[in-house]
């Protein structure tokens, strides 16, 4: 009932979109509110309109080019029906690079009029395979975008009948060579995440192989706390080994010393015996502190951040790997990548506002931090410059992973400045001005 509840309510939010692009970010986000998946895009007339969790499709972006290769061929193989797609049912040059951007289970669902022209598509992909009653109701999700695209196309325009048209061109245009000289906020919008600024790194003290994890991701511990245990049994034979090689030394020397108050000869001079038992002692007390470092520990309060902990467990590490990390919950800040193409001169503190996925409606607010001077590919596969943003908040802090979308507010520009930006620089590129 509540799925039923759900995709009603998707199918009204389509109605109201007021453009295509609007129904394509609801398509690839909202639907999540249905069935879980990893990834979703929609594609129409050759170009990638929307993908899940981003702001805009970076065009040149890798991944963003071979998605839509996926998606072209898709929409000429499959016309009709939803169909469930794997790497196995594209060409040999689009195979090899699924494993690296997409999990296995595919499904294409062409979203198509009454009239049968088609209107773009909607690809998902997800971990587990989908069933049929999940294709099925997303076939209803599709059909319900296929009439709210079409709807906006043939969209009666209403007729002016109570002014000139002469009259109101000139009015217009005035107005808008007007408005082109208002001053506005410069923005841009980046994928950004909750993490600790203050965050303690919790590394191998020797090497050896984990034998046991005691925490959990997301979970509070306490200073001197246990966090994970080496295997000590290899340890411990040569500790058993080393403290008997001592008291083998040590009754050498006994014997080498009774031999000497009895005027007889000694085999081994005493002061290689000496030098024997001081060998062994120093190597039994290496071993014993090396055993009293096996239990690894945190040294502050925090929250443990730890990605995936059956990868660690019986995993061989060599001293100072890094293994996890406690945050302090206090410490939470923004992290953002600003993709290459949004970029724009910051002034130094330049507001954030962070709408979290969670949260969409509510704002957190901020200000720069620091913002790296050299772009790198980010964890979606994009170039962008990774920044950090501090929280006014005190209080009721978000809860560290936590992603969603950051604004970043720059100087005040002209509206001419911009709304031509971009069109000025891609025409700049195109030229090769």
């Amino acid at each position: 009932m509540q799925r039923l509840a759900s995709l009603l309510t998707l199918q009204q939010r389509l109605r109201a979109a007021i453009d295509v692009t609007a129904i394509a970010r609801i398509l690839v986000n909202d639907t999540r509110h249905l069935f879980e998946y990893r990834m979703a895009a929609f594609y129409r007339q050759s170009r990638i309109l929307a993908v899940s969790g981003l702001p805009e499709p970076v065009t040149e972006a890798p991944f963003t080019q071979w998605l839509r290769a996926v998606c072209r061929h898709l929409e000429k193989q499959v016309s009709e029906e939803p169909a469930v797609v794997t790497a196995k049912d594209l060409p040999q040059s689009l195979q090899q690079d699924w494993s690296s951007f997409l999990p296995e289970a595919g499904l294409w669902l062409p979203v198509k009029s009454n009239t049968g022209e088609s209107q773009g598509g909607l690809f998902l992909a997800a971990v587990e395979p989908w069933k049929p009653e999940q294709t099925s109701v997303l076939a209803h999700l599709a059909e319900a975008a296929a009439h709210a695209i079409h709807g906006l196309q043939v969209r009666p325009k209403v007729p002016l009948t109570h002014l000139k048209k002469k009259k109101l061109s000139i009015i217009v245009a005035v107005l808008i060579a007007a408005a082109m000289f208002l001053q506005v906020p410069q923005s841009a919008l980046a994928p950004a995440e909750i993490v600790a600024y203050d965050m303690e790194v919790v590394r191998s003290p020797l090497d050896g192989v984990i034998g046991e994890l005691l925490v959990k991701p997301n979970q509070k511990v306490a200073a001197g706390e246990q966090l994970a245990r080496l295997d000590d049994r290899s340890l411990k034979a040569r500790l058993d080994v080393a403290k008997q090689a001592l008291e083998i030394a040590g009754a050498e020397y006994r014997r080498g010393q009774q031999a000497a108050t009895g005027y007889r000869e000694v085999t081994t001079p005493m002061p290689v015996l000496k030098a024997r038992i001081a060998q062994n002692a120093a190597e039994v007390a290496y071993l014993e502190s090396q055993l009293a470092r096996v239990d690894i520990r945190a040294k502050h309060d925090g929250v443990v951040v730890l990605n995936d902990p059956d990868v660690l467990k019986g995993k061989p590490v060599r001293l100072g790997e890094r293994l996890l990390a406690v945050a302090a919950p206090e410490s939470a800040e923004i992290q953002f990548w600003l993709p290459v193409e949004e970029s724009l001169p910051l002034p130094d503190q330049a507001p954030v506002s962070l709408f979290l996925n969670v949260a969409p409606d509510e704002a957190l607010n901020g200000h720069v931090r620091y913002i790296n001077y050299q772009a790198e590919v980010s964890p979606e596969g994009i170039f962008a410059f990774r920044g950090r943003a501090s929280l006014q908040l005190q209080d009721n802090l978000p809860r560290l992973g936590w992603r969603g979308t950051a604004r970043i507010s720059g100087e005040n520009v002209s509206l001419f400045y911009y709304l031509f930006r971009r069109p000025f620089a891609a025409a700049r590129q195109w030229l090769g001005l």
